[in-house]
């Protein structure tokens, strides 16, 4: 069985430096087309580690692989951010 080429990645911004950090990896099949349909997707559904129960999202899509996400709690604070990115999968290599 081949492996799948493309994968969903999400990033959030943590800490009080606001530094990039991974949050997830997970396959996405080998149609880019449907890679990018399920990455839109979870742009507008994934909850960040950090969320508050309620929150506003705005959604904004920079090209064709890569969406970043506004957020905010509806009770006030400043907005946090996310970003997903369809990425091509190279391969596995074990040391």
């Amino acid at each position: 069985m081949s492996e799948e080429a493309w994968a969903l990645l999400v990033e959030e911004r943590k800490g009080s430096n606001g530094e990039w950090h991974v949050s997830l990896v997970m396959p996405a099949g080998n149609d880019l087309g449907r890679a990018r349909e399920a990455a839109e997707d979870l742009a507008f559904v994934h909850r960040p580690q950090l969320a508050g129960l309620r929150m506003r999202r705005d959604v904004y899509q920079v090209g064709e692989d890569v969406w970043i996400v506004s957020h905010r709690a509806k009770l006030g604070g400043g907005p946090t951010y996310f970003k997903v990115s369809v990425v091509r999968h190279l391969g596995t290599a074990e040391d």
